[in-house]
């Protein structure tokens, strides 16, 4: 469920969030790996940024995000 919720949130960024190697490490809950590889990929375009907001908002409770992830949502709380 929470995979089909962020693959449709995804949709700017979809091409990224349906490579294997980024679906196997959400499957496993390791987003801080997903949001790494996500970040390194990403260029500064508004909609690969609500992406890796979107990563963040779909970790469950923040468990598994890295400190880059928290402090990006703090500064972007709407995403953007």
């Amino acid at each position: 469920m929470i995979r089909t919720i962020f693959l449709w949130l995804l949709m700017p960024g979809i091409v990224l969030a349906a490579d294997p190697k980024i679906q196997s490490l959400i499957n496993n809950g390791e987003y801080e790996s997903a949001f790494d590889i996500l970040q390194e990929s990403a260029d500064t375009s508004q909609g690969n940024e609500e992406m890796l907001y979107l990563l963040g908002v779909t970790a469950p409770a923040g468990k598994n995000c890295s400190i880059y992830l928290k402090e990006y949502i703090q500064k972007f709380p709407q995403g953007t």
